[in-house]
């Protein structure tokens, strides 16, 4: 609804509300997509009873990432050999990614 979103704005992004392991396709954190038509999907943007829809339009500091998986409930690190530095961000395709998963609230804004 759009008090949701109102209050996700002034409070922050919660990942306690994440994806659960079930529809986190590339990792557990926060969604978000490239394109905003993907976003605006009925799966992902329910119609309020008025018959609107509402999403948000945010800055995602992406920083490193890698292609994640279902079984990720933090970033990999970027080298075995250095395990507490950690990948930034999770994404469906390295190459070309249209999926992005912060693992850190401070990444949106």
């Amino acid at each position: 609804t759009a008090q949701q979103i109102i209050g996700q704005c002034m409070c922050g992004f919660n990942r306690i509300f994440a994806a659960d392991s079930n529809a986190a396709c590339y990792g557990k954190g926060t969604y978000f997509a490239k394109d905003a038509s993907y976003s605006a999907k009925p799966k992902y943007s329910v119609p309020d009873r008025s018959k609107n829809k509402h999403i948000l339009v945010c800055n995602l500091l992406v920083g490193r990432y890698t292609k994640g998986d279902q079984t990720m409930k933090i970033a990999p690190p970027l080298d075995k050999a250095n395990p507490h530095e950690l990948y930034d961000t999770l994404v469906d395709d390295e190459k070309n990614p249209t999926i992005f998963v912060a693992m850190t609230d401070g990444q949106v804004y």
